[in-house]
């Protein structure tokens, strides 16, 4: 979550909201749902509650300190609790997720006037935008691990402190506010490609870490980049976690896998009208089930 002026600096907009947009989407869930973090939603569901508002559970992928900074104070405004998901090695050494550190290296190399080796060798023959920044995003998550690794390794961290990780002492604090500190696996890789114990690695070595951490049992598990298949889906599971959930557009109903639990996304730009302004008609509209198309 961003202040809008920084939100426009950012080169995953998309990705953010701002606090007021924030408190927006919370004015109109509590009104509606049974708002909880994963953890405690899924407790309840699991054991047959079934509340007259429906239960919604908020999540935040990444670990951003942005969330600490501006996000918690909202939450707590609302009395809302939520569940935040940590790649653990990059918590631990204070780095940036790949996407971040490639993000701003591009944004910056896009003000010069040529870009750099590494860069002209991801686009192509392609003349590089700010409108096709998220079509390089998406080229590098099909380059191989050690691909994209390599790429990342080769540019500039460029991540201005407001867009850094939260420390373990401010993720401890969520933790004692209530909230829920969940796995985000251990350095963000998308996990389908990855070998048994590669991915054993990310899943399970990441709850053992972050347990260790927190002084708590970590139970849910987010999927970077929302990306896992059954193979994947099947490792969460032995490794203890209850539930994890994808970044696949819809609800989840009776019967879902719980290892490939769908979400919805609070991109704002799905819920302001044709003038511009944020509407619940919008909010509802997008909650149905009726536009997935607008990821």
């Amino acid at each position: 979550m961003l202040p809008a002026e920084l939100k426009a600096m950012y080169p995953l907009p998309g990705l953010c909201v701002t606090p007021e947009e924030l408190s927006f989407f919370l004015a109109y869930f509590t009104e509606r749902y049974t708002v909880g973090p994963l953890r405690d939603v899924w407790t309840r569901w699991r054991a047959g509650e079934r509340p007259r508002r429906p239960f919604l559970a908020l999540t935040f992928d990444d670990a951003e300190r942005d969330n600490f900074v501006y996000a918690r104070p909202v939450l707590r405004r609302w009395d809302v609790r939520a569940s935040f998901y940590a790649p653990v090695d990059h918590v631990e050494r204070a780095t940036p997720i790949w996407h971040d550190r490639l993000g701003f290296a591009l944004l910056n190399a896009f003000r010069q006037p040529s870009l750099p080796e590494p860069l002209r060798r991801l686009w192509g023959p392609a003349t590089p935008s700010l409108k096709t920044l998220g079509v390089a995003m998406e080229i590098t998550k099909l380059l191989t691990p050690e691909e994209r690794d390599e790429l990342t390794a080769s540019l500039p961290d460029e991540v201005p402190a407001w867009a850094a990780l939260m420390s373990w002492a401010e993720l401890r604090a969520l933790h004692q506010d209530g909230h829920e500190v969940a796995s985000h696996s251990m350095t963000h890789a998308l996990l389908p490609p990855l070998s048994g114990d590669a991915l054993r690695y990310e899943i399970a070595t990441s709850k053992e870490r972050l347990e260790a951490a927190i002084d708590a049992p970590v139970t849910t598990f987010c999927y970077p980049n929302g990306d896992a298949n059954e193979r994947v889906a099947q490792e969460v599971e032995d490794a203890g976690y209850a539930c994890a959930v994808t970044t696949r557009w819809g609800s989840n109903a009776s019967g879902s896998n719980p290892y490939l639990l769908q979400r919805c996304d609070m991109h704002a730009d799905h819920a302001r009208d044709r003038r511009g302004a944020l509407s619940e008609a919008r909010v509802a509209l997008r909650m149905s089930g009726l536009q997935p198309s607008l990821r």
